[in-house]
């Protein structure tokens, strides 16, 4: 793996953002991406995978993910919540969580899903002894979501790979199924961030798929105020969405009493 070098990426992200944007990042371009593939070779899908966990550690993703988590659940009461991960992946997010949930005192079960076979395996390989992580393989579109009574549903770098009507009825379903709260974190559309894919993306991975889909994530991503109606469409009343840092988005609902 090359070492990060903070000079080489400000030289490099600098330069990008000399260079005029040839791609139009107003309105949502949805493509699928490469990592989206049925046919994907697994070692060259577990090297993404590897690269997109550098890139959420060097983006504080779940850091800022759990922060939205904590202040759903309740520290003060004594009891092990659970948690459940959509479009887990490489398991890198779910796995961060529970470390962050021992460090506060908070007992945390969690569960992830992907519609991947290769991904959850991955995930699965990476849990350490005795934690208590385990991922599922769920279509969560088309499948009904195994013994899912959570107290948490979380996402992160998900809901961007999938049509309006779809990622609308996912949110719903993370609604339904969520005893207490959702909280949400992805890309969020810009230029920036689509110069920042750009450029971070080859410099914490050396996967052409990331390389690739880093870039077009952003073009299929929504922006805040995007997110604010979705989550209106699908029923999430009082749903907070606002802007997180590098160039992503945090969606943060709480059932009311």
């Amino acid at each position: 793996m090359r070492l990060f070098s903070i000079g080489r990426y400000c030289d490099d992200l600098s330069s990008a953002l000399e260079k005029p944007l040839t791609v139009d990042i107003k309105e949502r371009h949805l493509r699928a991406e490469v990592m989206d593939g049925a046919d994907l070779d697994p070692r060259s899908h577990m090297r993404a995978l590897r690269g997109l966990a550098r890139l959420n550690a060097a983006s504080s993703a779940a850091a800022s993910l759990w922060k939205t988590v904590r202040r759903i659940v309740d520290p003060q009461i004594e009891t092990t919540w659970r948690l459940v991960d959509v479009g887990s992946g490489g398991g890198d997010i779910a796995i961060a969580l529970l470390k962050y949930a021992r460090r506060d005192g908070i007992r945390l079960r969690v569960d992830g899903f992907d519609f991947s076979s290769t991904a959850v395996s991955y995930a699965q390989s990476q849990v350490p002894r005795g934690a208590d992580v385990t991922f599922h393989i769920v279509d969560v579109l088309q499948d009904s979501w195994p013994d899912c009574e959570a107290d948490v549903i979380v996402s992160s770098l998900f809901l961007h790979h999938f049509r309006l009507e779809d990622a609308t009825e996912i949110l719903r379903k993370m609604a339904r199924y969520a005893g207490r709260g959702v909280a949400i974190s992805d890309l969020r559309r810009s230029a920036t961030g689509y110069r920042l894919a750009q450029v971070a993306c080859r410099l914490f991975s050396r996967s052409s798929i990331v390389h690739t889909d880093g870039p077009q994530s952003v073009r299929n991503a929504f922006t805040v105020s995007e997110m604010q109606r979705l989550a209106a469409c699908a029923g999430l009343a009082q749903a907070k969405v606002t802007p997180s840092w590098p160039q992503r988005l945090t969606l943060s609902w709480r059932r009311q009493p």
